[in-house]
């Protein structure tokens, strides 16, 4: 399981917790917000679907294209990704 994965999931449990205190509460809220800085929806162009834009402030650590911006944006328990140029063309 990748750690972004982990993380995510380690979030929404303290998040949606019925019986969660509230301070765990405070603490899955403080790591949603260091997490990911966005949270806002959107919507592709080019065939409608709605998705949840997370962060524009990724780093693509790939050798041949080590420092990239790039956006994380989620739909349907999935996570996606894309430079963020090509993002900000595709969606609204």
């Amino acid at each position: 399981m990748s750690m972004l994965r982990t993380m995510v999931e380690f979030r929404d449990r303290y998040i949606n917790m019925r019986d969660a205190s509230a301070e765990q509460v405070k603490f899955g809220k403080t790591l949603k917000s260091v997490i990911f800085d966005k949270w806002e929806n959107v919507t592709n162009i080019k065939n409608g679907n709605h998705y949840t834009l997370l962060s524009e402030d990724i780093i693509n650590a790939t050798n041949d294209r080590d420092g990239q911006k790039m956006t994380l944006y989620t739909k349907g328990g999935k996570l996606y990704v894309r430079e963020n140029k090509e993002f900000q063309s595709k969606f609204e």
